[in-house]
C-alpha cells in the first residue's frame, strides 16, 4: 500500500498527441486520391497502400511542404536533416504491418502554442515534436464482424505532440480549438472532426504536488470532438484520483477507449513502449537534405512570422475591439480582410472602433451566419458610414439596422438613402405629433399621474411612442413632442 493522498494533494498531468489529416489530393506515399466521406470502401487503394512485394513509396512533396507550413506556425525548429521510419505493430488496420512514421529524426520540434483561456488570458504550452506520417485503415464494427475499409490507409498525417504541460481538461480542449483554427486558417488541413480529419490522444497522469516525477499514465485513443475530449480527460481524472485517495495509484501503463454511451472509459491493452514497435529506418525512402534552394522555397510557402489568430485577437482588442468579436473574427480570413478594410476608415478614433464592434457583432455577424462574407454586398465603407450616421443622430439605430440589412443584400447608394432617411420625420404617412397624440389618448392615467406630480412616468410615455413609431424617428425628437404635449 502507497501514501493515501488528498485530492488537494495531487496535481493533474496531461499530454496530447493530435493527429491532423493534410489537405492533399493524393496519398502520402502513392498516386491514390485521398478521397472522401462519400467513397466507396476500397475504392482508393493500390499495391503501394498494402506495401505489396516490388513497390516503392515516393513522397508527396505537397504533404511535406503543408506540414513545414503547420510546424513553421507552430514556432517550432525544421530540421535540417530528417528521415522516415517503420513502426511495427499487428493490428487490423495495418496492411503492411508496419506504419511509415518518423522517430528519432523528426520534421520539427521544440514549438509552443498560445492559446485564450479568457479575455484577459492566455496560456502557452510546449510543443515537443511535429512529425510527418501515413495513417491507417478504418475499422468498421458490426454486430458480427469487423471490416477494414482501407481508403484511409496511408492518408498523409501530421501529429503534434505537447509536452505534459495541460493541469485540466477545459485547456486541453481549449488548446485543440486553437489548432484547429490556426490549421483551418493556414489551409493546411479542413481540420473536421467529424469527418476525421483531426484526431486527438490524452495522456493522463497524476502525481503528488512539487513531485517532478512522471507516473505511469492512460492514454485515451481517438477523441473526435471537443466535448468527448473534456469529459473523457475529466473521467479520467476522477478515476485515477480516486486510485491515489485509497493509496493503490496506478503502476502500469495503459491504453483504453472513451465509451461516449457509457460516459467512461474503457480498458483496452497495456500500452506498448518504444521497444514493442521494433523502429528502425525505412529502407525504401531516402533521407531528406533540407538544401538552402529547398529551405527557401518552403519557408516562401511558410512564413516565419506570420500572424496566428491569437496574435490578431490580441490586436484587435488592443484597437477597442470586444473580445468575443475579436475571436470570431481571428483566423477567418474573409472575415479578417473585411474587418481590415473597416479600420481603415476609423483613423484610429478607438471610441468608435468600440462602437463599431458592437453594431459588427449585433448585425454583419448576424447576416453572415445566413451567408458567407463573399455575397454580403454590403461594402466596409458603407458599414461605417451608416454607423457613422447613427452616432451623429441623422438616422435612428433602428433605421440603421434597416440600412444595413438591406445593403446587405442588394447594391443600394447608402449615402442618399441616408440623406432620404433624415429628411423625413413621417412613418408611414403619421407624422410625429399624431403619433404622440393617439399614446397620450390612450395612457390616460399615466398622463393624470405626470401632472400630478409624478414626473418620472414620463419615461413610460416616451418608451410607448418610441415603440408606436418602429424606431425610425430620433428618440430626441419624439421625446420633445411628448413633454411639449405634456406642457400644454
Amino acid at each position: 500500500m502507497h501514501k493515501e493522498y488528498t485530492e488537494k494533494e495531487l496535481e493533474v498531468i496531461i499530454g496530447l498527441e493530435i493527429h491532423v489529416q493534410l489537405k492533399t489530393k493524393s496519398k502520402l506515399f502513392c498516386g491514390c486520391s485521398v478521397g472522401d466521406e462519400n467513397a466507396l470502401p476500397n475504392e482508393h487503394i493500390c499495391p503501394v497502400c498494402f506495401g505489396m512485394v516490388g513497390t516503392l513509396p515516393l513522397l508527396n512533396k505537397k504533404a511535406f511542404r503543408l506540414a513545414v507550413h503547420a510546424a513553421t506556425a507552430l514556432r517550432c525548429g525544421i530540421a535540417q536533416h530528417c528521415k522516415w521510419d517503420r513502426k511495427q505493430y499487428f493490428y487490423p488496420d495495418l496492411p503492411k504491418g508496419y506504419q511509415i512514421s518518423q522517430y528519432d529524426e523528426p520534421l520539427a520540434t521544440n514549438g509552443m502554442l498560445e492559446f485564450f483561456i479568457d479575455e484577459k488570458t492566455t496560456k502557452k504550452i510546449r510543443i515537443n515534436r511535429v512529425h510527418l506520417e501515413e495513417d491507417a485503415a478504418k475499422l468498421i464494427h458490426t454486430d458480427d464482424v469487423t471490416l477494414v475499409d482501407f481508403n484511409r490507409s496511408s492518408v498523409p498525417l501530421i501529429e503534434i505532440v505537447t509536452e505534459p504541460d495541460f493541469r485540466s481538461a477545459s485547456d486541453a480542449k481549449m488548446a485543440v480549438k486553437e489548432l484547429q483554427r490556426i490549421i483551418r486558417y493556414l489551409g493546411v488541413s479542413d481540420a473536421d472532426m467529424e469527418k476525421g480529419h483531426l484526431r486527438c490522444d490524452a495522456s493522463v497522469s497524476l502525481r503528488p504536488i512539487e513531485d517532478e516525477k512522471l507516473y505511469p499514465r492512460t492514454e485515451i485513443k481517438n477523441l473526435n470532438s471537443f466535448h468527448m475530449i473534456e469529459r473523457a480527460i475529466q473521467y479520467e481524472v476522477a478515476r485515477q484520483k480516486n486510485e491515489w485517495m485509497k493509496g493503490t495509484p496506478p503502476v502500469h501503463y495503459q491504453t483504453v477507449l472513451w465509451n461516449d454511451t457509457k460516459k467512461r472509459t474503457e480498458f483496452m491493452r497495456e500500452k506498448e513502449q518504444e521497444a514493442d514497435y521494433r523502429y528502425f529506418p525505412e529502407p525504401d525512402i531516402p533521407e531528406i537534405e533540407l538544401t538552402e534552394c529547398l529551405q527557401n522555397e518552403l519557408l516562401a510557402f511558410a512564413e516565419e512570422d506570420m500572424q496566428l489568430p491569437t496574435d490578431s485577437v490580441k490586436e484587435y482588442m488592443h484597437l477597442g475591439i470586444d473580445y468575443s468579436t475579436a475571436q470570431y473574427v481571428a483566423g477567418d480570413a474573409p472575415l479578417m480582410k473585411y474587418m481590415s478594410q473597416i479600420l481603415e476608415y476609423t483613423h484610429d478614433d478607438r471610441k468608435f472602433i468600440q462602437e463599431l464592434s458592437k453594431w459588427f457583432a449585433e448585425i454583419f455577424l448576424s447576416l453572415i451566419k445566413k451567408n458567407s462574407v463573399t455575397n454580403i454586398h454590403l461594402l466596409p465603407e458603407d458599414f461605417v458610414t451608416i454607423v457613422r450616421a447613427v452616432q451623429k443622430k441623422q438616422i435612428t439605430r433602428s433605421v440603421g439596422k434597416e440600412l444595413m440589412v438591406e445593403a446587405a443584400y442588394k447594391k443600394m447608394d447608402v449615402i442618399s438613402k441616408i440623406d432620404e432617411c433624415s429628411r423625413t420625420d413621417e412613418v408611414g404617412g403619421r407624422d410625429i405629433e399624431k403619433i404622440v397624440d393617439e399614446v397620450l389618448k390612450q395612457n390616460i392615467s399615466l398622463v393624470e399621474q405626470y401632472r400630478n406630480g409624478k414626473t418620472k412616468v414620463i419615461h413610460a410615455l416616451i418608451g410607448k411612442a418610441i415603440k408606436k413609431s418602429g424606431g425610425h424617428i430620433p428618440v430626441e425628437k419624439i421625446s420633445q413632442v411628448v413633454r411639449n404635449k405634456l406642457h400644454i
